[in-house]
Parts: C-alpha cells; sequence; structure tokens
C-alpha cells in the first residue's frame, strides 16, 4: 500500500515549488489542490463579492470525494510509491475557522468543516509543514493579506502538531529539499 504525504502551510510558503521537485521522480504520484481545479481566480483571492459559503462548501465536497478517490488509489498502488498532496484539509480549515472569524463564512458552515476534520486527515500518513519564511509575492491569484496568512498559519500549527506525524520544513529550497528526502522513504 502507497504512502500519502501532504505539504500543508498558509499561501506563499513554498508548497507548491516542492510539489514540483517530487514530479522529477518517478516514485511520487503528485496531486493537485482541489481548491485549484474546483475554484476560480476571484474565489481564490477571496473577492469581497464572493460568497464565502458556498466557496467553502463546494471546496469541501471536492475534498470529501478526493479522500474517497485517495483512498483507493492508496491500495491500488504498491509500497514503492508515494501520494502527494500540495495542501491538506489542515490547510481549508485554518482558512475556514480564519473567515468565521472574519464574519465570512457562518458558523454553520464551519461547523460542517471541523466535523468533517478528522474523516479527511486520516488517510495522510505524514504531513509536512512549512512555516511563513518568505514575503507574500502577487501572482495576480493568491490572496495578499498578510493578516489571513498569519491566521491560517497560527491555526495550522495548531493542528498539526495534535496529530504527530508532522515533520517542519525550514529554510532554504535545497535545505527542505533535503530534509524532505531524508524523511520521505524512511
Amino acid at each position: 500500500m502507497a504512502r500519502v504525504i501532504a505539504f500543508c502551510g498558509a499561501h506563499g510558503t513554498g508548497k507548491s515549488t516542492l510539489v514540483e521537485e517530487l514530479r522529477k521522480d518517478s516514485r511520487c504520484i503528485c496531486i493537485d489542490s482541489v481548491t485549484r481545479t474546483n475554484t476560480s481566480q476571484a474565489e481564490r483571492r477571496i473577492d469581497p463579492d464572493i460568497d464565502m459559503d458556498q466557496t467553502q462548501l463546494k471546496i469541501l465536497e471536492a475534498i470529501e470525494d478526493k479522500i474517497h478517490d485517495l483512498k483507493e488509489l492508496k491500495h491500488a498502488i504498491g509500497d514503492d510509491k508515494i501520494i502527494v498532496l500540495d495542501r491538506s484539509a489542515i490547510d481549508f480549515y485554518a482558512y475556514c475557522k480564519n473567515f468565521l472569524v472574519k464574519n465570512r463564512i457562518r458558523h454553520k458552515t464551519f461547523e460542517r468543516v471541523e466535523n468533517q476534520l478528522w474523516d479527511l486527515t486520516r488517510v495522510i500518513d505524514r504531513f509536512y509543514y512549512l512555516p511563513i519564511e518568505f514575503n507574500l509575492v502577487d501572482d495576480g491569484v493568491r490572496n495578499m493579506s498578510e493578516d489571513l496568512r498569519q491566521g491560517v498559519d497560527k491555526v495550522i500549527r495548531e493542528q498539526l502538531f495534535k496529530y504527530g506525524r508532522t515533520v517542519e520544513l525550514t529554510g532554504t529550497l535545497q535545505q527542505r529539499l533535503d530534509r524532505l528526502n531524508r524523511t520521505l522513504w524512511e
């Protein structure tokens, strides 16, 4: 059975960069975030005119579907493979919690996300946490709020270290890759 790893961190912490490096390794099967594949650019920038409840519930449904597919894939391929996720449900939960605090989603929406968190994370064998170490770069898609990014990072840290099975990756890209490679196949 394959193992599943997930990178966790707020936007602009280097998750996608590490996934791109792992795409070069034939032992890794990299799966893109459901947020990228199921939301518009305006929804990802968290524009004020967006119905955040509707968006978050759409993402939750896509995550639930992805988790089901992931469980099947995990059992279908050999133990010499690693399935790589560029985000996890913990990231999603952290954004939702921050949206709740900022009155961008209803409590009912957050409760639904919170109630699903355990089921959505138990398929993951190891989390790789990327703390905020770099300035945000405006790519025209991601939200540029440093306040949101700090709030998301705080919730991710609180949640991740409850679960255990977490490795923190810090430093330059090469330092992160070195630590990742040392822990990935153990």
